[in-house]
Parts: structure tokens; C-alpha cells; sequence
């Protein structure tokens, strides 16, 4: 039995929902590359390759709504503080456990924002979506005005 008679590559239509324009990527906003018209190259690309049967997942309504109930409650969040976990995340899976408390103690030292707590506060209390400004475009420092 070849290796990948044993594989199963999953692969959903609901990918053409998908319609961002930048991504997370190592601590970096890049270009989002999963946009609908991807969809058919991707699906193109895994049926050439010898990677086994291509199945279409499926999930349950309680896994979806408790996927969606996750994702709502990631969005309400103020997005430099899940700019921040993602960062720690990152620099965790390279670093040693000691380095990475370490990092993560600089990191909420920096991006803590006492506007960020009060507003998740009231927003909690009032049982509504907090409201936070977008993240400012990430710029290399070259690029800064030294004015």
C-alpha cells in the first residue's frame, strides 16, 4: 500500500467565503491568499497530486455554532491584544518556557491599554460588542518619519 492511499486531504466548498485582504503571518500583516477565486486552483492542485482522496468535511450544527460562538467572542476582543497573543504564540513554539514568560511579561507591558479594559468593562456590562479602533498599519522603521 502506497503512503498515500492512507492520506486524506479535507477540502470545502465553503472556502469561497473566504474573502480577506490581510492575514497574521508570523507577527507580520500579509496579503490574504485565501480569497474565493483561489478556491479551484487549490482544488485543481490537490487532485493532480498523488495525496490520497480529497473529502469534503463534515460537521455537525453543535460544532459549528460553538466554532462561531468562539470566533464572535475572538472578534470582540480589541485587536492589539489578539495582535499580542498571537506574537506570544509564535515566539513561544521557538523559545523555552522561561524565555517565553519572559516575552510575554515585555509584551503586555507594552500593549496593555487601560482604554482597551474599560471599554471591554462597559462593553461587558452592557452585554454588547466592544468597539476598538483597527490596528494601524505595521511600517518598517525606515519608513518612519524621523520629524
Amino acid at each position: 500500500m502506497c503512503i498515500s492511499d492512507r492520506i486524506k486531504t479535507f477540502h470545502t466548498p465553503h472556502h469561497t467565503r473566504h474573502a480577506g485582504h490581510q492575514e497574521m503571518f508570523r507577527g507580520r500583516l500579509v496579503a490574504c491568499h485565501e480569497v474565493p477565486a483561489r478556491l479551484d486552483f487549490v482544488l485543481a492542485e490537490l487532485q493532480r497530486r498523488p495525496l490520497g482522496t480529497v473529502e469534503v468535511p463534515t460537521v455537525d450544527d453543535a460544532t459549528l455554532a460553538a466554532a462561531m460562538q468562539c470566533a464572535k467572542e475572538i472578534a470582540s476582543k480589541p485587536p492589539v491584544a489578539i495582535w499580542g497573543t498571537k506574537q506570544a504564540i509564535t515566539y513561544a513554539r521557538d523559545h523555552s518556557v522561561e524565555d517565553s514568560l519572559r516575552q510575554m511579561g515585555w509584551l503586555q507591558g507594552a500593549i496593555w491599554s487601560n482604554a482597551h479594559v474599560r471599554e471591554s468593562m462597559v462593553a461587558m456590562k452592557e452585554r454588547r460588542m466592544g468597539l476598538f479602533d483597527a490596528l494601524a498599519p505595521l511600517r518598517a522603521f525606515r519608513e518612519l518619519d524621523a520629524g
